[in-house]
């Protein structure tokens, strides 16, 4: 199945950031617009997405911070699916 130490967090939040950076590989971005990019740019290097970068808030504007989890895909994995 899936292993943590392979998943990427790709995020804007300090907060997650800090919580989290060291159990797995943490990417920080400057802001909402580059997590985006960058999230996109792994799945075009056929990265899976764990989790989606829609927002889950009821005001899904008003909400300036993204956090999306990532995993490389590879023979082992896709096995797996």
């Amino acid at each position: 199945m899936f292993e943590l130490r392979k998943a990427i967090l790709i995020t804007n939040n300090d907060r997650v950031y800090d919580k989290y950076k060291d159990k797995l590989a943490c990417i920080y971005t400057k802001d909402y617009e580059d997590t985006l990019i960058k999230v996109r740019d792994y799945v075009y290097e056929k990265h899976q997405l764990l989790t989606h970068p829609q927002a889950s808030s009821l005001k899904p504007n008003q909400t300036p911070y993204r956090s999306v989890l990532i995993y490389p895909t590879d023979e082992d994995n896709t096995k797996d699916m």
